[in-house]
């Protein structure tokens, strides 16, 4: 119970942090109901993230070993 009013306030105060700026930088509040679903997909890639062993960066596919050695896909490591 206590996590659930917890997160319920941290929602409400991001769409009144939100909506504070979006007037004072005069920009339409119409989609501010799309924070939590944004909130949601962000945190999910996060959750995500800590999953894949291959990661695509700077044009070359790398690959992280189980030891948390790194190496480009198809190089023996060093």
């Amino acid at each position: 119970l206590t996590a659930c009013a917890i997160l319920g306030i941290s929602c409400a105060l991001g769409w009144a942090w939100a909506g504070v700026v979006a007037r004072s930088l005069h920009l339409d509040a119409a989609k501010l109901w799309l924070l939590p679903l944004r909130d949601g997909l962000s945190f999910a890639v996060f959750l995500a993230s800590f999953f894949g062993r291959r990661v695509f960066w700077g044009g070359q596919l790398l690959h992280v070993a189980a030891s948390g050695r790194m190496t480009i896909e198809g190089d023996e490591p060093i």
